[in-house]
């Protein structure tokens, strides 16, 4: 399917047949809706603002974006691939994984409940969010002025504790960690190497419904790891139960 310099809509629901093709679309701002099926193919959107859906899908091999502020929303869906080219581009993954290129310009991605990827901001200043019930994400290409933002940790804090090396350099923020008269906080773990940057989430207190039991690595930063400074961190919506 090729189209010119048009705005143009495609929708394919409850597909199985779209294997090795292509859909090339023009320089207009085109809408790709492709919902509850197995599409082992490509969508290329050309310039143009555009908006690429893949609901309940999986086997998407590329995307390619290219020029414009695109929006691509992946819910329910695993194994995408997406280029999202230059301008300033917004990603969605809601319980999905894929590998996102977010290209050159000041982007913004938002990795919701039981999302996760491999993820290379591009050239310009990005932002990272990252829900407290996600799944693992790496952040490729670390850049100087570049923010985190955690979202939905259930608790009524947090502490920010610092590890290079190994080694415990100290706490590097807290939050408020005092509810019904007993401690409680979530310990967010910066563990610093010389190549990246290892960040777990643990629930510091137990007997207590804080939140999701987060364990392991939730998040792998690398590229300019010695210009990473701490305050890039933010909390929003933190709450006590």
């Amino acid at each position: 399917l090729t189209s010119g310099d048009w705005a143009m809509t495609v929708n394919m629901v409850n597909s199985t047949q779209f294997v090795g093709g292509t859909i090339t679309l023009g320089n207009g701002s085109d809408t790709v809706n492709i919902t509850n099926s197995y599409a082992n193919g490509g969508v290329n959107t050309g310039g143009g603002t555009d908006f690429v859906t893949v609901r309940d899908s999986n086997g998407f091999n590329t995307g390619d974006l290219g020029g414009g502020s695109d929006r691509l929303t992946l819910e329910n869906s695993t194994g995408a691939v997406f280029d999202l080219g230059d301008q300033n581009d917004t990603a969605d993954l809601n319980n999905a994984s894929g590998t996102i290129d977010l290209g050159s310009g000041n982007d913004f991605i938002f990795v919701g409940e039981n999302s996760g990827g491999n993820v290379t901001g591009g050239e310009g200043v990005d932002t990272f969010v990252f829900d407290g019930a996600g799944a693992d994400m790496t952040i490729n290409d670390w850049e100087a002025g570049e923010a985190i933002q955690i979202w939905n940790l259930v608790n009524d804090g947090a502490i920010l504790r610092a590890y290079v090396d190994g080694d415990f350099q100290g706490i590097v923020g807290t939050g408020s960690m005092r509810g019904n008269g007993n401690r409680m906080a979530i310990d967010v773990q910066f563990q610093v190497y010389s190549d990246s940057i290892e960040v777990s989430f643990v629930n510091s207190t137990t007997g207590f419904a804080i939140g999701p039991e987060f364990g392991g690595i939730a998040m792998t930063i690398e590229g300019d790891v010695g210009s990473f400074d701490i305050d890039a961190i933010s909390f929003l919506s933190v709450q006590f139960v």
